[in-house]
This record gives structure tokens, C-alpha cells and sequence, in this order.
């Protein structure tokens, strides 16, 4: 089959970044559990580190955390957390000697030594985190309990370890046993591209494949014309597993079949487990038959 088409696709490629199509702002306003520092003296040396691993800020007002006993707001009022950066919560301000980013929140549970449960909720009470220690895990006398990797799953205890850093903590840093997020890529592909939504019943709706490297995640999928304006989206928070596919038919959020050109397929995937935040793009040309 014959197609006439914009033959501008690597142009268009090379023009993404200036259009602003890929420099989405994360769906996801998700905290983890970074570090633990729990056997100490006092209860007031307690703290637990918290990490924001995507690029949004995200405002603690009415968030909140438990232990086994009980569940504590962590703040009533605007509280913003800066992507990719730790906070720590703590029920004194003895931690702000601590050289880090501090929240006092009074009535803070009180984490056992021997073990514990941690959950951290939302402000819509979704969880947003947890887990379930033992001592065995990791962690000591004044050692804080680290997590290895942000993007691992928080309740295995093969995340976790005891800091090995001299201060006996890494508050406010990366975490001393800290392992790098090693993991494939996001696989995304259109077929048939060129297609032709003429409704002749020959490549009339062009689908897009996707492959992630996670079990679980929350996934995104838009349309951009070439001037990087948002056209359709197909998929909008919903839950997918490592592989799936979505169709396009050409037209936009009207229904409308948008003009003839090269269009830019744009997919977002967040890691349900881990929150984990992954990215792809590619091009999909939409064609006239001759």
C-alpha cells in the first residue's frame, strides 16, 4: 500500500526537547521509606528518613504514619518535600543536629528494637510505603537500618542493611549501602506506522505495544501533534502488568480524526512497588493512501 506522509520525522525528533512533549511532569506524588534509626537511649533520638523519588514536590499537610500501636498525622499544614530529596521525621529537635531536613512530629510512634511495623499514608490514606523489621534485618545500637535500593521492594529484607558509614547514619545523604538502580529499559513500538484511518478496513488504527521492566505499574500514554500539543489520551492512570498494548484510531479527544502527519506516542510507567518512574517515546506517522 501506498502512503503520502510528512516525511519529517527526524526533524520533528530532534525538536522534541524544545517542544517540552517529553519533559512531563510525573503522575506520582509517592514518598518511600529510606532509613531507620530506631535502637537508641532515648526515644527522642528516634527518626525515620523519608525520600521523594520523583521530580514533583510533594506536600505532606495531612500525611501520616504508624507503627503496630498507633497512627500520627504527620503535619496539619503545607509541608513540601522537594523531588529527589530526603526529609526526616522525628519527635525532637534534637535531629536537627543532624544537618538534614527536619519535621518535629509530636506523638511520632516509638519503633521497637526488636521489630516494628512502619506504614506511611497519603492524605488520601492511601499507603504510600511500608514495612515490617526485625532486628535481624540490619541496624544496632546508634546504626541506623538503610535501604539498598529505591527502586527494590521495601518488605524484603534483602533491601535493608545496617549503615557502615563512621557516623553510624546517613541522614539527609544517600544511604552508605546504597546499590544503583540496574534494570531495562521501557519498550515502546507503533504497527503499522505509516497508518490510515479512512475506514477502507486496511491499517486503519495503528497499535501501540509497550514492554516494562516492573511487575506492576500505573500507566500513562498520550498523543502530540508536531507542535507538541496534547492531541489524545489513551490511557490514563491505569493499572498494567510487565507488557500491554492500547489502540489508536487516528482521532483526537473530540473524535475527531486529526489531520494527516507525524505524531508523537509518549508513555509514562510508575513502578507500583518500588514508585519507580520510567519514560519512553516514539514517533507514529498518520497517512493518506494514494
Amino acid at each position: 500500500m501506498n502512503h503520502r506522509f510528512f516525511g519529517r520525522a527526524g526533524v520533528l525528533w530532534g525538536l522534541l526537547p524544545a517542544l517540552g512533549v517529553f519533559a512531563q511532569t510525573p503522575f506520582t506524588d509517592r514518598l518511600i521509606i529510606n532509613e531507620v534509626f530506631y535502637n537508641t537511649d532515648k526515644k527522642s533520638q528516634e527518626w525515620v528518613e523519608l525520600y521523594n523519588p520523583g521530580l514533583n514536590p510533594v506536600d505532606l499537610a495531612h500525611w501520616s504514619i504508624r507503627d503496630s500501636r498507633k497512627k500520627q498525622q504527620l503535619s496539619s499544614s503545607s509541608y513540601l518535600v522537594p523531588g529527589n530529596s530526603f526529609i526526616l521525621l522525628s519527635n525532637s529537635s534534637l535531629a536537627d543536629s543532624l544537618q538534614s531536613r527536619t519535621l518535629i512530629v509530636t506523638g511520632l510512634p516509638e519503633w521497637n528494637n526488636s521489630g516494628d511495623e512502619m506504614v506511611l499514608y497519603d492524605a488520601n490514606g492511601a499507603v504510600s510505603d511500608s514495612l515490617v523489621y526485625s532486628a535481624d534485618w540490619g541496624g544496632g545500637r546508634f546504626i541506623s537500618l538503610e535501604r539498598l535500593a529505591w527502586d527494590g521492594n521495601s518488605c524484603d529484607p534483602n533491601n535493608w542493611a545496617s549503615c557502615i558509614d563512621p557516623a553510624g547514619h546517613t541522614a539527609g545523604r544517600s544511604n552508605s549501602v546504597h546499590a544503583p538502580e540496574h534494570h531495562a529499559a521501557v519498550s515502546l513500538s507503533v504497527s503499522p506506522s505509516p497508518f490510515s484511518p479512512d475506514q477502507d478496513g486496511i491499517e486503519d488504527q495503528a497499535e501501540i505495544g509497550y514492554t516494562l521492566p516492573m511487575a506492576r505499574a500505573v500507566v500513562h500514554i498520550k498523543i502530540f501533534d508536531s507542535l507538541g500539543r496534547q492531541v489524545r489520551y489513551l490511557r490514563c492512570n491505569e493499572s498494567s502488568g510487565p507488557q500491554g498494548a492500547v489502540v489508536w484510531d487516528g482521532a483526537d479527544e473530540q473524535g475527531r480524526r486529526c489531520p494527516r502527519g507525524v505524531y508523537i506516542v509518549y508513555l509514562q510507567a510508575i513502578d507500583e512497588s518500588a514508585g519507580r518512574v520510567e519514560q519512553a517515546k516514539t514517533v507514529c506517522v498518520l497517512a493518506e493512501r494514494m
